[in-house]
């Protein structure tokens, strides 16, 4: 009904009763305003379309990038109309898709890489989901099959809700969406916060909203008008590393050659394309590698801070050396805490969900510059320091599991309860934790970015002694039992081959490191760092691309051996060597710092002060334990400035809470 459009904001209705009469509990209007609450998604176009049965409906907003004309409209149909399709990314390999289905017969009348996944779908099913490659989340109906199919891509780039509504299944790219509907119901999901305060997002499938399920990376979902739903989760590159069958630098030449070919194939587009520049290894790279397949300077995006204070996290004056060495077109802008109170209304509700991460506001405002300025398309380096171990903390905690960790573990359960005992009085609050959960042989490595520790939680708010824990897991059951931060992990996905947990006492150094990036490669970069990419980008009607997370080199880099990232306590040290040709020494080996540090120098006195006016408001005339919240807020300001993490963290959750309820 009406003109259709491709990309970038999807959302769609299934009624699930059968029940083919008139009366349905949706309409062209309802499907219209839950489409337009994610016009900053598609700021181009939309189209709608519902079945004739009333049985089901898409719509879509279009931010156009590739195949500009009306052919490649959505949501999209086959020849024959018996399947539709709205799609959300982009699929890197789809001309050599297209020229594989157009040997086997089939006819194409449209440019659009939303196209190929009709196509495959109609040849092979929802094995299609084995061709395609790139970033994406999709749902096509099937109307000969009465079913639903719903596809996130392996990393976890792009976004898809879900959630039952009035006896309807509705999904969409954002939340809103969902909450648009007059069946959604506004509720907190306490299982969802108890994790949210530890992870600083709530893990998938859960969201903090009661009822409302994000598919995790690397899945898909099958979902019939009547009978059971099927989810498969269908890529996992974690096993064990190969035999190493080259040198360290022949792996550094296979990196180098996999991250030239990603850079390429991400240059697929019809507008203005350009990278975000911060100065560090990775967003060096990618601007050295685009400049080698462009015949003109490549536009490169930076923010820095306008407070010399904060000049220990300022990268701009490298971002400025490899835009002079690379003679880009450059621009830049400086943030300052007016920046922040400007954005700081409207957080919650581009955020769709509480995403604790301080790095949301500088990229929501390089989005903006790049839009102000007419590019549509970034490049960016998200993945690298998870994929080639970056992280300072990956370092960390192997030394800790190799020193102690594991031959604690390996201890008489006696003996590890009596130097747990003696060593009690001894510790800190969050080293007997640590000491507690290797008594119980739990995983010593959770997140590289953690907010509060379990019995930190217990003294914040009331939690019910016998909460039943539920959680969307993959038969969407009830899962019964209580469940710490720590030890959820074993249960996310009780019907699927739980991901290795990383510290098992049996657990050599090799293992673990791979364990550890598994985890957040599975966790905090697909439901945290992606998702705040994808939120901050789009917000701005910008979409970002990352080349360090292209399936070939994501697989070629959990073949590399272990020793060969963290080399003499350098991490990323492969990946360092494959990059010496393309970028000076002294920025690649120059001391990681992060993306504009992080909520140590985010939470300026001025944010501090509006951090504590916010959550003094908001949370304990919800039951908060007030001295709680106050003698955290003390203590930061009595110089404790690790715990500034946490207070980003209860900040950001009290903007959500003012939003939505």
């Amino acid at each position: 009904m009406g003109n259709t459009y491709p990309m970038c904001g999807i959302v769609g209705i299934l009624r699930l009763s059968g029940d083919s009469s008139p009366s349905s509990p949706f309409d062209e209007a309802l499907l219209t305003r839950l489409r337009d609450t994610m016009t900053h998604r598609g700021p181009d176009a939309a189209g709608n379309w519902i079945a004739p049965d009333l049985s089901a409906a898409l719509g879509h907003r279009r931010l156009s990038i590739i195949d500009l004309s009306n052919a490649a409209s959505q949501p999209m149909t086959n020849e024959d109309g018996s399947i539709r399709l709205t799609f959300n990314g982009e699929i890197y390999n789809y001309a050599s898709l297209r020229d594989e289905l157009t040997g086997l017969g089939h006819r194409f009348h449209s440019h659009s890489d939303t196209e190929t996944i009709l196509h495959a779908y109609e040849q092979w099913g929802t094995r299609a989901i084995d061709k395609i490659d790139g970033m994406f989340a999709f749902g096509l109906w099937d109307s000969r099959e009465r079913r639903l199919w719903l596809a996130r891509d392996r990393m976890g780039k792009k976004p898809l809700y879900f959630s039952i509504c009035g006896g309807c299944l509705v999904f969409a790219s954002e939340i809103k969406a969902i909450l648009a509907h007059p069946a959604a119901q506004r509720k907190i999901c306490e299982e969802a916060l108890w994790h949210y305060l530890t992870l600083a997002v709530a893990p998938a499938p859960l969201t903090l909203f009661e009822g409302i399920h994000k598919l995790p990376p690397a899945t898909h979902l099958l979902i019939p008008q009547r009978g059971k739903w099927i989810f498969t989760e269908y890529w996992r590159p974690w096993g064990k590393t190969d035999s190493p069958a080259g040198s360290f630098d022949d792996y550094a030449g296979q990196i180098r050659e996999e991250l030239q070919t990603a850079v390429r194939r991400r240059l697929m587009s019809d507008v203005p394309f350009g990278v975000f520049l911060s100065g560090g290894v990775d967003s060096s790279a990618n601007v050295a590698l685009m400049s080698r397949e462009m015949n003109r300077p490549v536009d490169t995006f930076s923010v820095g801070f306008e407070d010399q204070a904060q000049a220990p996290y300022n990268e701009i004056q490298y971002a400025r050396k490899i835009a002079g060495l690379f003679k880009t077109n450059h621009r830049e802008i400086l943030i300052s805490d007016r920046h922040f109170f400007d954005f700081a209304d409207h957080l919650a509700w581009r955020q769709d969900e509480p995403l604790s991460d301080p790095v949301c506001f500088p990229l929501y405002y390089v989005s903006k510059l790049a839009r102000d300025h007419g590019t549509i398309v970034i490049q960016v380096g998200e993945g690298s320091d998870e994929i080639f171990a970056g992280y300072e903390i990956y370092r960390n905690y192997l030394r800790r599991h190799t020193l102690y960790w594991r031959r604690f573990q390996q201890m008489p359960g006696w003996l590890r309860e009596g130097v747990a005992g003696m060593a009690r009085w001894a510790l800190s609050s969050r080293q007997w934790t640590h000491l507690q959960r290797a008594c119980a042989g739990e995983p010593a490595f959770v997140s590289a970015a953690l907010a509060f520790y379990d019995q930190e939680k217990a003294l914040l708010k009331p939690w019910p002694k016998e909460l039943p824990w539920r959680t969307a897991s993959l038969s969407l059951e009830a899962y019964e039992g209580k469940n710490p931060s720590f030890s959820m992990l074993k249960r996310l996905y009780p019907q699927a081959e739980i991901h290795p947990l990383p510290g098992r006492p049996d657990e050599q150094p090799e293992d673990f490191l791979k364990n550890m990036i598994s985890w957040e490669c599975h966790q905090r970069l697909g439901e945290l760092l992606l998702m705040r990419l994808d939120k901050m980008t789009m917000a701005c009607s910008v979409e970002g691309r990352a080349p360090f997370l292209d399936t070939r080199l994501v697989e070629l880099a959990m073949r590399i051996p272990s020793r060969y990232k963290i080399v003499n306590g350098v991490g990323k040290a492969v990946l360092k060597r494959a990059v010496e040709p393309l970028i000076p020494h002294e920025l690649i080996y120059r001391k990681k710092v992060g993306f504009c540090g992080g909520s140590g120098n985010m939470l300026t006195p001025a944010i501090l002060d509006f951090a504590e006016k916010n959550i003094m408001t908001a949370l304990p005339p919800r039951d908060w334990h007030r001295a709680s919240l106050e003698g955290l807020l003390s203590s930061h300001r009595a110089g404790t400035a690790e715990n500034s993490f946490q207070i980003w963290n209860l900040m950001n959750l009290s903007l959500w809470l003012k939003k939505w309820f």
